[in-house]
C-alpha cells in the first residue's frame, strides 16, 4: 500500500480528530471517501455519456458525421471563389433535419 500526505484545513482537521481516534481509522475513512467520490464521478460520466447518446440518436446533437455531412452539402454546391447568395445557403440548410439555430443552441448547452 501507498501513502499519501492530505493537507487539512485545522477546523476540518480538529473535527476529524474528534471523531477518528486513531491514523488507521483516518486512514480507512480517507479510502472510503475517495472510493465514494470515485463512484460518484463514474455515474455522472456514465450518465452524461447515456444523455449525449439519446440527444445525437433523436437528432438533437450534432455528430462529428453529421458535422462533416453539413459542410460537406454547404461546400458542394458552392465554389469558394465567390461569395453564396441567400437562396443557396437557405436550400443547402433546408436539407437538415433540426434547424441550424437549434443545433447551435444544444451545441452550447443553452435551453
Amino acid at each position: 500500500m501507498e501513502s499519501v500526505q492530505v493537507e487539512l484545513p485545522s477546523d476540518l482537521l480538529q473535527q476529524v480528530r474528534q471523531e477518528i481516534p486513531s491514523d488507521a481509522a483516518l486512514s480507512q475513512v480517507v479510502a472510503e471517501a475517495i472510493h465514494m467520490w470515485l463512484e460518484k464521478r463514474l455515474s455522472e460520466k456514465s450518465r452524461r455519456e447515456r444523455v449525449l447518446h439519446t440527444l445525437r440518436e433523436s437528432g438533437l446533437v450534432m455528430t462529428l458525421e453529421k458535422q462533416q455531412a453539413l459542410a460537406d452539402a454547404m461546400m458542394g454546391p458552392l465554389h469558394l471563389a465567390e461569395m453564396p447568395n441567400r437562396e443557396d445557403l437557405e436550400r443547402v440548410l433546408a436539407r437538415l433535419k433540426v434547424p441550424l439555430s437549434e443545433e447551435i443552441i444544444v451545441m452550447r448547452g443553452e435551453d
